[in-house]
């Protein structure tokens, strides 16, 4: 287990993990629930796409207003919410399935509630975490942070699933809404957050300072952008490509749940390194951290051993959680409290939230490329060339002296 001093120093810590252990436990097990849902309802494939593609869309939105809305009714407030949102969704989820009312179109409204929530939280958690804990304990708490949202992303799906399939699909909804009412309990024992607002500009004027404040930031961009092309066409590919390869190459489609395994597992041991350690090339870091994934996904395309590719997947995982934890403390120290929230929504715009719209282009890119195999052997590749001289010539910070000190992100304090 992580080093649980930092909880001792940090008391409202234990709170926000506590409270994000259950968040993630739910979120884990709503895509369960809504496969299983779509499906015993009689669903077709069709059906489950465009459920579970639902919340592209607000994902890019939550993304870009999160810190616009969190300044107006506070982190906490934002938190508050939209978990309350998730939790009258999934409540009247499961009181419509009891009374025999099935919809496609419902579960559909329900996973844009879900992708809201997530992307108008995750730019907010960013920006909050320092406000949280003292500056020279950010590493060691986003790495405890990592290690028990990972281990609750582990447990979430299996609990759902043995629950979705031990009860009726009904009560396991409300066994969601009891989870994710139970994680906004802790919550009323952690600041309010503090507000930034820009001169009244409105959410487009506070969209076009934070925007200026990102691009005059060479290390921040670099980063971000190269990030989401990496999840636009390298993780997109190996997650779709890896199953088709298994299956047809190996004829072994269960190892793609080997590598699941392995790969989770090297994130909860990343977690565990990623709080002692403070490199001073923060950029070159994080941009070598999506390399792992793509070797996985080159020697697969090889057609390497299983047992080499199980290896690899729990290297991949360790060393995503220790560009995450060290991305993360690094933005949280160096960039203004103002543009926190704006940093982070990009952040995820230009990761979760574009990897749907990668993975609508598979079919398109598998086209051209000819196979599965040739596609992900190509992206691999191509991404490693692209990735490896980024992270060679990565500035040393992630902004520019005059952005740290606050030039260019509006009349907010700092």
């Amino acid at each position: 287990m992580p080093s649980l001093d930092v909880l001792k120093r940090n008391p409202g810590l234990g709170a926000f993990l506590a409270s994000r252990f259950a968040y993630v436990l739910g979120a884990g097990g709503a895509p369960v629930l809504l496969t299983l849902t779509t499906l015993d309802g009689g669903g077709s494939l069709t059906s489950l796409a465009f459920v579970l593609g639902a919340g592209a869309v607000p994902a890019i939105v939550g993304a870009l207003i999160s810190k616009w809305l969190s300044d107006r009714i506070t982190t906490r407030g934002l938190l508050l919410s939209t978990t309350a949102l998730w939790v009258v969704a999934a409540a009247l989820t499961g009181v419509l399935l009891g009374f025999g009312v099935q919809s496609v179109a419902w579960l559909c409204v329900v996973s844009f509630v879900i992708e809201l929530s997530a992307a108008l939280q995750y730019p907010s958690l960013g920006s909050y975490l320092p406000q949280i804990v003292r500056k020279e304990d950010l590493e060691r708490a986003n790495s405890v942070k990592l290690f028990t949202t990972g281990a609750a992303g582990i447990l979430g799906p299996a609990l759902f699933s043995f629950t979705g399939g031990l009860l009726p699909v009904t009560a396991a909804w409300l066994v969601l809404a009891v989870v994710l009412l139970v994680s906004a309990l802790p919550l009323q024992r952690l600041p309010r957050g503090q507000g930034f607002e820009a001169d009244g500009a409105g959410v487009w004027g506070d969209l076009r300072d934070g925007w200026s404040y990102f691009w005059q930031s060479r290390g921040l961009w670099l980063v971000v952008v190269t990030s989401g092309v990496w999840h636009f066409v390298g993780w997109s590919v190996l997650t779709v490509a890896g199953p088709v390869l298994l299956r047809d190459g190996f004829d072994n489609l269960a190892a793609w749940g080997w590598l699941q395994s392995a790969l989770a597992a090297g994130s909860l041991v990343g977690a565990l390194v990623a709080g002692r350690l403070r490199p001073t090339r923060v950029a070159t870091w994080a941009l070598l951290s999506l390399c792992p994934p793509l070797v996985l996904g080159l020697l697969l395309a090889l057609e390497a051993p299983i047992a080499v590719l199980v290896g690899l997947a729990a290297v991949t995982g360790a060393g995503l959680s220790v560009g995450g934890v060290v991305w993360a403390s690094a933005v949280q120290r160096e960039v203004p409290p103002e543009r926190l929230g704006q940093v982070f929504g990009y952040d995820y715009l230009f990761s979760e939230a574009v990897n749907p719209l990668g993975l609508l282009l598979i079919p398109i890119l598998v086209g051209l490329a000819g196979n599965e195999q040739d596609l992900l052997r190509l992206t691999s590749l191509g991404l490693l060339v692209l990735v490896v001289p980024l992270a060679v010539v990565a500035p040393v910070r992630l902004t520019a002296a005059r952005t740290a000190a606050g030039v260019g992100s509006g009349s907010a304090p700092s």
